[in-house]
């Protein structure tokens, strides 16, 4: 069993969406492009046109961007999202280190089942929300 987390924001920093699930699948690697995939799905369904990828995972950006070899199993995944990205009218995908990914890590830490749960941004968990206002003044998340 495994978590993904996705939070959409605007260029100000404001949530647009939230999600989280889990997985039988509890390969890093895998949670991490499954987290993109879901992140992507939400923007395409609230027609957002402009979209920066932001993942803590280097290895899954790479693999995305075409700079990693991936293995087999991870084929069809990334497949989805690079037919994602290309219905936008312009998606990038970077890096960014764990260390500023506090709102996804607590998304993925969310559910401890098999199923997704799509946040209403107006009523968020107040953990979520505190690390929302973190994010928005600079403060570094750093993990326990």
């Amino acid at each position: 069993m495994g978590g993904y987390g996705a939070i959409g924001r605007d260029s100000r920093g404001r949530p647009v969406f939230a999600l989280a699930g889990g997985l039988q699948n509890g390969d890093v690697i895998y949670m991490e492009l499954f987290a993109i995939r879901a992140g992507l799905l939400k923007a395409r369904t609230m027609q957002i046109q402009q979209v920066q990828v932001r993942s803590d995972s280097m290895v899954a950006v790479q693999m995305i961007v075409g700079t990693f070899q991936p293995h087999w199993e991870f084929l069809g995944l990334l497949e989805e999202i690079r037919s994602l990205r290309d219905g936008f009218r312009n998606c990038s995908f970077n890096h960014h280190v764990r260390e500023i990914n506090g709102c996804a890590d607590f998304l993925a830490g969310f559910v401890h089942h098999v199923e997704e749960v799509d946040f209403c941004i107006t009523c968020l968990p107040e953990a979520l929300s505190s690390l929302i206002r973190n994010d928005a003044s600079s403060m570094t998340y750093y993990r326990l």
